[in-house]
């Protein structure tokens, strides 16, 4: 019996141990990248820093990333600062978003499969419901994620920059992310 009982306790105890787990990204392997349309020409973006976590409690995950707005660029230094004054990056550094009941299960055991984040979105101190379907990957202690998804600058709030009226930046921006998460 006693024996038994010992035995019971190593599969609670293990059972508990992997129960809950911290996911960091990596922001060296990860990128976020839009693109926008003008009456002129189309132009991508990047962001270039990145951060967030998740805890992962069985398969349910719960987390944030964060974009720093001062690291988005276009790589054209007027652009980049129309687009700093629109978001009013000073104010607002951060595009946050929080996600939380997202179901991992396709992906755990080294699995390919889906991955539907669902949460808030907050871009200039305004928040939106979004949900983000990933292609998702994981493998030993790393889960990839990929996906594109659309948002408005008008549902936050922000103006599309223009120039003299003539040259507008659509509304709609592309973002495209291939997220890498570690598990630490």
């Amino acid at each position: 019996m006693r024996l038994f009982s010992v035995f019971l306790f190593l599969i609670f105890v293990a059972g508990y141990a992997q129960a809950s787990q911290q996911w960091q990204i990596v922001p060296e392997k990860s990128k976020v990248d839009f693109i926008c349309k003008s009456t002129l020409h189309d132009f991508n973006g990047t962001a270039r820093k990145l951060i967030g976590n998740f805890e992962q409690d069985l398969n349910i995950a719960k987390g944030f990333i964060d974009v720093d707005v001062a690291s988005l660029t276009t790589d054209e230094p007027q652009r980049d600062k129309n687009m700093y004054q629109m978001f009013d990056a000073t104010q607002y550094p951060q595009i946050h978003f929080t996600f939380k009941d997202t179901d991992l299960t396709d992906v755990v055991d080294h699995h390919d499969g889906q991955i539907k984040f669902t949460g808030v979105l907050t871009i200039h101190n305004i928040s939106h419901p979004v949900t983000l379907i990933s292609k998702g990957h994981m493998l030993e202690d790393t889960l990839m994620c990929e996906g594109q998804v659309s948002i408005h600058l008008k549902d936050f709030d922000l103006k599309p920059p223009s120039i003299l009226g003539l040259i507008r930046v659509s509304d709609e921006v592309a973002v495209r992310y291939n997220i890498v998460f570690i598990n630490r």
